[in-house]
């Protein structure tokens, strides 16, 4: 067993003092500089699809509300694979600003500028695709896009916002997320964000309950 310790700890070693390591904890710290925190940001999380210009166009659109962009480009940085029920690029409102606006506290016009950057990010994004690498082969994959919103620590949501849909069921959904956020309850402990998806049939936001379909893929495979 001390054996097996010792070889894991040299592995290790060996793994930190690598270059490509270094590598990716120098690309991380850059990266890293454009992260904001307060609470009237609202946070960009993205796979290299986005110009400077993009990103600064993005800030400005938001500006109108008084709102700052806080952003992150993971492209070329090490990842889990990407799963079913994940967005690769999305929006985050964090606590401070979803409480304001479900309590009406803050302007519609925030809300309304929010609208207006989801729309913006996802015109830039819908005909763009993603590499997925696996041992076999290498596939595409579109880019899912949508909105996360953290009601808490433990508390988070993940809305897609599916490129084949029209501008106006997607306007019309994101017009039904504030009321579905205020019937849900805040969970005692962490869990995974619920992956939510809107049904044109149902008129409604939809949870899907991702570990149970984890599962279902999981003896699938077997």
């Amino acid at each position: 067993m001390n054996e097996n310790r010792k070889k894991s700890s040299e592995l290790l070693k060996k793994i930190i003092s690598s270059d490509t390591f270094k590598q990716q904890e120098n690309l991380v710290a850059e990266r890293r500089k454009s992260i904001k925190t307060g609470d009237n940001v609202i946070h960009l999380q993205y796979l290299g699809v986005f110009e400077n210009e993009e990103i600064e166009d993005i800030n400005q659109i938001l500006k109108k509300a008084e709102l700052e962009l806080s952003s992150y480009n993971y492209s070329g940085i090490a990842q889990n694979n990407i799963e079913s029920y994940t967005l690769i690029t999305f929006l985050v409102i964090n606590q401070p600003l979803i409480i304001e606006l479900l309590k009406g506290l803050a302007t519609n016009a925030a809300w309304d500028i929010i609208k207006e950057t989801i729309f913006f990010a996802r015109d830039k994004i819908k005909r763009k695709k993603i590499s997925k690498v696996t041992s076999a082969s290498v596939e595409e994959k579109d880019i899912t896009f949508g909105l996360k919103v953290n009601l808490d620590e433990n508390t988070s949501f993940s809305f897609e916002l599916k490129g084949n849909l029209s501008d106006e069921v997607i306007e019309h959904s994101l017009d039904k997320v504030l009321d579905f956020l205020k019937d849900q309850k805040i969970k005692t402990t962490y869990q995974i964000p619920d992956f939510v998806k809107f049904s044109e049939k149902d008129n409604k936001w939809v949870k899907i309950d991702v570990m149970k379909e984890i599962k279902k893929k999981s003896k699938k495979g077997k």
